[in-house]
């Protein structure tokens, strides 16, 4: 689902009904021993980010489009 560390937190929290030190405890033990896991995440949470913020504008740019047109 590619969730950033505190949208973990609060999931697991919220449904799972996990205590977040717990779960931040776990996240810090996971990146420790998997680095290389963990720096390739953080790079696909940026494109996701990335790729939400141009599909926005995307959208935003279609509305200008067709106010205009009208």
């Amino acid at each position: 689902m590619y969730m950033s560390q505190k949208e973990v937190l609060y999931t697991l929290e919220m449904k799972g009904n996990v205590e977040p030190g717990f779960t931040q405890l776990v996240w810090q033990k996971l990146e420790e021993a998997n680095p290389d896991f963990f720096l390739s995440y953080d790079v696909r949470l940026k494109l996701k980010d990335q790729i939400v913020a141009f599909n926005y504008l995307v959208e935003q740019q279609t509305r200008l489009l067709q106010k205009l047109t009208l």
